[in-house]
């Protein structure tokens, strides 16, 4: 949490029961859109590529807005900075359609 809220200087209270809360809470939500999205390129993929193609973006772009507004509004920019870049490494591959 430190590291998303530049200047790292140890003041966020990462013991707090909300805190605990919304961790254990956002990371399972995470941890599941992410065996989803593994699991769509591992076994659906190639039976519908193209509305994989632009399912994942969709998911992920509404992902990055919304993390990313409430980082700025909170200000925690960096962690919307770190967003772009995750954004990036998700859809970059999915741009191109595949060639069979």
């Amino acid at each position: 949490m430190d590291l998303s809220s530049c200047p790292m200087d140890g003041l966020q209270n990462l013991d707090a029961n909300p805190t605990v809360f919304l961790s254990a809470l956002l990371g399972g939500i995470l941890f599941g859109w992410g065996i989803l999205v593994w699991f769509l390129s591992d076994t659906i993929y190639d039976k519908a590529s193209e509305e994989i193609r632009r399912a994942v973006p969709a998911n992920a772009i509404s992902w990055f807005m919304i993390d990313s507004v409430g980082s700025f509004l909170s200000d925690n920019a960096f962690n919307g900075v770190a967003n772009f870049i995750l954004l990036q490494l998700l859809v970059g591959p999915l741009w191109r359609r595949v060639q069979v």
